[in-house]
């Protein structure tokens, strides 16, 4: 069997994944060039790996999980870049509701934002997201909580 993936099926995954991964990384990162380096990394582990995916919700799943990682090893880099353009901010997002309402999601801690960003705007469980992020599904529904939390302290303070 051949070890890299053909060309056809990296170009359908990378134009079905693309956009979620790219907005994923986006809303952990907060910078649009480290979330494109994320997401070059992650569809390049997808390109070599010897992983057979069950269905697409396996691959989904999959990659969310890598980019996730990908997005934490960013993190962790002394280069990273702290500059956020709110144009940026529209360009990934489409809707203008969600625009602004990322803007404060962004603020919150690292693992709290994952959460929220998967659950409120990927449509993942609780369950799921522990899967994704290597967390129970209790710290996974503690971590929304506790966002909610924020974010309605955020928009309170706000007004």
């Amino acid at each position: 069997m051949n070890r890299f993936k053909s060309e056809e099926n990296i170009k359908q995954t990378v134009a079905c994944y693309g956009d979620m991964l790219m907005r994923t990384c986006f809303a952990l990162l907060v910078n649009r060039y480290d979330a494109e380096e994320a997401v070059q990394e992650t569809f390049l582990s997808y390109m070599v790996t010897k992983k057979e995916f069950r269905d697409e919700e396996h691959t989904k799943a999959w990659l969310l999980r890598v980019a996730v990682n990908k997005s934490k090893n960013i993190l962790r880099s002394r280069h990273r870049r702290l500059y956020v353009n709110l144009e940026d901010i529209q360009e990934v997002v489409a809707e203008e509701e969600k625009q602004e309402m990322l803007t404060e999601i962004m603020q919150l801690p690292y693992p709290i934002k994952t959460a929220i960003h998967l659950h409120y705007y990927e449509g993942y469980t609780c369950k799921e997201i522990g899967d994704i992020v290597g967390a129970t599904e209790a710290a996974v529904k503690k971590r929304l909580q506790k966002g909610r939390e924020l974010l309605r302290d955020i928009l309170e303070s706000g007004e």
